[in-house]
């Protein structure tokens, strides 16, 4: 029971669209338009069921985590019937009913008949398992309705979402090994009013939802570690996390670019013990926030393997850049966008400049002071993280790809990257960036970017996946310019401090937006870069 306690008084601390983070191409896509007033809960398939009992399944329950984000994750024993007519299909009695070991917690929202409720599974696909919209018995206070569940990739059955959006955000549940998972809010949980609007909450927010068939064998793999980056000795703590039917699991890392470990290369790699925790550490030639990846592979005890994962961790920036003299005024729309209830709106932050390329500047941790009650400086130390900015060419400002230190409390630490940085990933230039309208722009020192330029936030809970972020939805649902805004105005107005001079060096010049000049020909401020030594001066 103290599990639960408290939590029913945080119903809908994180309310937001359905698809507020979509990734549609097309806005027509992202939009919800529920006109038709068809409850969605009467909108489940037609086919004839003949249930029967499979008995008692071990099954992890994280549904209710989104309009109530204080919810963990809990394990419990519920029954589970088969469709004999229509193999594949799957029904949960009664979750929230008498038999569950918290019902006492759920008593001031219960339905007040006692009815059975049936969470309705469809895993006829096992690449594609899919929830049917299915009452769950208990109340939203907000309108008095009763909440029901539905998988997101149920939607795309309708036609309401496109394939790309669940494709994009890895929203397909999953049968392998009789064993039915489903990732980080990959669940959607409303009401039917609500519902036609395309309100409501994004759930299993901590990725939990586990169910376990008869004879399910558990293969889960994953890579456990600190965080995206080293902690202050530049160690990784890693562990491959494991499902008990794992024997063993090894582990393997590269860099970016490199191509990915073959069957020879884990072969070569020292067995690990799964769950395990052990350190490494990064290569010492590391480059400055280098990205690795780290590959990992379980086995079963015959040697074969059941399970991989991936995840990646960003080296630490060591190297040493200057401080400006006056603070940056950033407005936040990379985190606030992705949260409806977090408004971090304007603050100001220190920002250096990098003394090998003017222009290129970051922003000293954009998040350690946050002010919101989930969030938190990165809890794996106290090194300083940054939100770094490439603005050597103005007409094409690309946001780089790191680490943020901000983690919250369901879906844990965070990184950044933008269209323009994957781009240039990829081996595109700034010229195609430019065509596309990909990057931001540096207009009078204060640096914005259009819509199309995409920029994205992602969980280390989610891997790989990320959120769209840094924009705004008109009255019909069109993707407008959100309000991310870095102003350098002051910044780059105050006196640039120096490192070691070396004075026998040529002066090399450059514009305060880090364009490369001759020599000044016109009043104004420059950037003098002889050797080591970095200065401003003001041309008459």
């Amino acid at each position: 029971m103290a599990l639960l306690t408290g939590f029913i008084g945080a119903e809908a601390a994180d309310f937001r669209s359905r698809t507020a983070a979509g990734l549609e191409a097309s806005p027509a896509d992202v939009h919800i338009d529920r006109t038709a007033n068809v409850n969605p809960v009467r909108r489940a398939n037609s086919l004839e069921h003949e249930w029967e009992s499979v008995g008692q399944c071990v099954f992890t329950d994280d549904i209710l985590s989104g309009p109530y984000s204080s919810l963990p994750a809990y394990t419990v024993a519920v029954e589970v019937e088969a469709d004999k007519k229509n193999p594949g299909f799957y029904r949960i009695v009664d979750l929230y009913g008498a038999n569950n070991p918290y019902a006492e917690a759920f008593t001031d929202i219960k339905m007040a008949d006692e009815a059975l409720r049936y969470i309705c599974i469809n895993a006829t696909d096992p690449d594609n398992v899919i929830i049917e919209p299915s009452p769950l018995g208990l109340v939203y206070t907000g309108n008095n309705e009763e909440y029901f569940v539905a998988s997101q990739s149920w939607y795309e059955t309708t036609g309401e979402v496109s394939s790309s959006f669940i494709d994009s955000y890895g929203y397909r549940g999953k049968m392998v090994n009789n064993i039915i998972t489903f990732g980080t809010n990959a669940l959607w949980i409303s009401t039917p009013t609500l519902d036609k609007t395309g309100n409501g909450w994004n759930t299993n927010r901590n990725g939990g939802f586990r169910l376990v068939l008869p004879g399910g064998t558990d293969y889960t793999t994953a890579i456990g570690t600190n965080s995206w980056c080293p902690d202050d000795y530049g160690r990784v703590v890693v562990a491959v996390m494991a499902g008990d039917d794992v024997a063993s699991a090894r582990l393997q890392v590269t860099r970016v670019g490199a191509p990915d470990p073959t069957d020879a290369d884990f072969a070569q790699a020292q067995s690990l013990q799964p769950n395990q925790g052990f350190y490494f550490t990064l290569l010492q030639d590391s480059k400055p926030n280098e990205r690795y990846t780290l590959f990992a592979r379980s086995y079963d005890a015959d040697g074969a393997k059941v399970g991989e994962a991936k995840h990646y961790v960003y080296a630490s920036d060591n190297t040493q850049w200057i401080k400006l003299g006056a603070k940056a005024v950033f407005t936040d729309n990379i985190v606030s966008n992705v949260y409806s209830d977090i408004n971090l709106g304007e603050y100001e932050l220190d920002v250096e400049v990098d003394p090998s390329t003017p222009g290129r500047y970051r922003l000293v941790n954009p998040y350690a002071t946050a002010p919101y009650n989930v969030s938190t400086a990165d809890i794996h130390g106290v090194h300083p993280h940054y939100i770094y900015l490439d603005c050597t060419d103005p007409d094409c400002v690309v946001l780089e790809e790191a680490p943020l230190g901000m983690l919250t409390t369901n879906d844990g630490a965070m990184r950044v990257t933008s269209d323009a940085a994957m781009m240039l990933a990829e081996g595109k230039t700034k010229e195609d960036i430019k065509a596309e309208r990909a990057g931001g722009v540096m207009k009078f020192n204060i640096i914005t970017f259009p819509v199309t330029a995409g920029i994205y936030v992602g969980f280390n809970t989610e891997g790989t996946k990320l959120w769209l972020a840094n924009y705004e939805e008109d009255s019909y649902g069109n993707h407008i310019a959100g309000s991310l805004k870095i102003d350098l105005r002051d910044a780059i107005a105050a006196s640039v401090s120096s490192v070691e001079a070396d004075d026998n060096s040529a002066p090399e010049y450059f514009s305060l937006q880090g364009i490369r000049v001759s020599h000044p020909a016109q009043d104004g401020f420059y950037i003098v870069k002889r050797g080591n030594n970095v200065t401003k001066i003001y041309n008459r």
